[in-house]
């Protein structure tokens, strides 16, 4: 059985975030541990952290790091992509997402 829920758009602000966060609330009222992966993420100066991520982690107390829940800056992604890097990149996320899924599920 698939533990996984993607949310996809092909537009930017159309709502994904509050989706998201109602996609949260149910999954964690019916189990007891989730985790939360944002492939790709808008460039970050210093040691700020994406307001997406922190407004997840933080409101569910989900309890991993914030750099772990994301693969790739847009920056590095753009690079990547000029590179024709794509299955590198294909296989990053999804290694991420083994990393996350197991995580949630064998931490005590």
């Amino acid at each position: 059985m698939n533990k996984a829920v993607y949310i996809s758009t092909s537009e930017p602000n159309s709502g994904k975030s509050i989706v998201t966060l109602g996609l949260m609330k149910i999954i964690l009222g019916n189990t007891a541990k989730a985790g939360y992966l944002w492939p790709i993420i808008d460039d970050i100066l210093g040691d700020k952290k994406d307001n997406h991520i922190q407004t997840v982690i933080s409101h569910f107390d989900i309890p991993m790091e914030h750099d772990d829940a994301f693969v790739y800056t847009r920056s590095e992604f753009v690079k990547k992509r000029n590179l024709g890097e794509d299955g590198e990149i294909i296989d990053a996320i999804i290694q991420q997402y083994k990393r996350l899924s197991w995580f949630s599920w064998n931490k005590p």
